[in-house]
């Protein structure tokens, strides 16, 4: 995801809104306000509560977050991880990006305070850079609750880091830490998927007969492709993330061609005869993710 700096020097400051001003006519804020859109309709922002609210997905939450404090003392979230789910279905039922720039600018200037308080957000005020700070913050929270794989995704080990990752990662009180992590992922999707398709109307869902299509998607991740050799540094801010290839197994063997992606499965519900497709929505009913391995 794209780094955001933000700027505090006051004469870089006005000098970024004098060429604001001079390209644009606007300044900075009134610029970026302009291009991320309208206003967030209730529609999208009612599907999105209530797909996660009626998942399951807020009380695991609530479960796991507790299992690791030891008392409910410290400060609370300025964005607590329901708005964050939330956040993230709403951007994605409106076709924007989930990057946290575009996360950020919904939060900035897509949400009236009837949105903030919807959400369980008390502070409504805020540029794009202070919102894109709380948003990752919040994510990074939600990941830990349930990351089967303790890497730190923001900065690429070199060989003497990662050898210390594969130790680690080796002992018992550790794989016994991924396994639990895991199955709260899994869970996770479960229930997200499992309520999108509950979401819609009873009547729709019977004209479903049980056809599904299934689709293997490279998905690129960001950074450069890893070494194709088992040890040493790593390139890619993810260590453990393969090489892929389009043939085969997908999993890349060195080739200049490979790429740094992953493969996202799924099995989508489909209809069953030609003219139908109009029956009932091509939901996805099951979602796994595949990490190509070094050849």
């Amino acid at each position: 995801m794209t780094t955001m700096k933000r700027l505090t020097d006051p004469a870089a400051l006005a000098h970024l809104d004098k060429r604001m001003m001079d390209t644009f006519g606007v300044g900075y804020d009134e610029y970026d306000a302009g291009i991320a859109a309208s206003r967030v309709p209730t529609a999208y922002l009612s599907a999105a509560i209530r797909i996660t609210d009626n998942s399951g997905i807020i009380e695991k939450l609530i479960e796991w977050d507790s299992e690791g404090r030891k008392s409910n003392a410290g400060k609370k979230a300025l964005i607590p991880l329901r708005a964050l789910v939330v956040l993230y279905l709403l951007n994605t039922q409106m076709g924007l990006g989930v990057t946290y720039k575009e996360l950020a600018r919904t939060l900035a200037h897509r949400f009236t305070p009837k949105h903030f308080a919807a959400l369980g957000i008390g502070v409504t005020s805020g540029d794009t850079l202070h919102w894109y700070k709380r948003v990752s913050d919040a994510t990074y929270r939600l990941i830990e609750l349930m990351n089967p794989r303790p890497t730190t995704l923001n900065k690429s080990l070199d060989a003497k880091q990662y050898e210390k990752l594969l130790t680690t990662m080796a002992e018992p009180a550790a794989q016994a830490l991924s396994k639990r992590n895991q199955n709260r992922l899994d869970t996770f999707c479960r229930l997200l998927v499992e309520a999108s398709y509950r979401h819609l109307p009873e009547d729709v869902r019977q004209r479903y007969r049980g056809n599904i299509a299934i689709d293997a998607t490279k998905t690129p991740i960001r950074g450069r492709r890893n070494s194709a050799s088992k040890l040493g540094s790593r390139s890619n801010p993810d260590p453990l993330a393969g090489r892929y290839m389009r043939e085969g197994s997908h999993g890349g063997e060195g080739a200049g061609t490979d790429e740094a992606a992953f493969e996202l499965e799924t099995a989508v519900m489909i209809w069953n005869k030609p003219g139908e497709n109009t029956l009932f929505p091509s939901l996805i009913t099951q979602i796994s993710w595949d990490c190509p391995r070094f050849g």
